[in-house]
């Protein structure tokens, strides 16, 4: 079988191999920025800011090691954290904390994201078209995970992560008619 060439449009080997097309989406999103304060209760204490959060100090790296699936707390890891509180401590009562309102050192993570489509379509004569479209979302089956439970450095769930957002890998056939 040879294949289909522009100028040849008629016989088996263009009706199986012409007609292709292939595309693809990627998607590469940097993390947002933490933004670490104290609990309201405490802030209020500490500032008397009427319901503003009083920031901390930074006094380590909040970035914890490891790969995404070690960083976020699941069954096999039910006590990690994607950001480490003990990076922050509270500056104390009438203090002003050095901690950035949003530190973009520490980051949640990177997503990335490739969605695939192949798509033969096959004319019928008088400008009519049958088409198959294979589709394929996150293509790599990347997880993407929601931000942090808390980002209240007084809490017990700061810097966890423990629910997932979006989609794994999903797969779809559809037939199209145009006419």
């Amino acid at each position: 079988m040879i294949i289909p060439s522009p100028a040849n449009q008629s016989g088996l080997s263009h009706a199986l191999l012409g007609g292709w097309s292939v595309s693809t989406v990627i998607e590469l999103v940097s993390g947002a920025p933490l933004n670490a304060v104290l609990s309201s209760g405490v802030s209020d204490q500490n500032l008397g800011l009427f319901g503003g959060r009083q920031r901390p100090n930074l006094t380590g790296d909040p970035n914890t090691s490891g790969s995404d699936g070690d960083r976020v707390a699941s069954a096999a890891h039910p006590d990690a954290r994607f950001f480490n509180g003990s990076a922050f401590t509270n500056p104390g009562v009438g203090q002003f904390g050095n901690a950035p309102r949003t530190n973009g050192d520490a980051r949640y993570q990177f997503r990335k994201n490739v969605d695939l489509v192949l798509t033969k379509a096959t004319p019928f004569g008088g400008g009519q078209v049958g088409e198959i479209r294979f589709e394929i979302l996150n293509l790599m089956n990347t997880a993407k995970f929601n931000g942090i439970d808390s980002n209240e450095i007084d809490l017990g769930s700061f810097g966890r992560i423990t629910t997932q957002a979006g989609f794994m890998r999903i797969w779809q056939l559809s037939f199209r008619y145009r006419f």
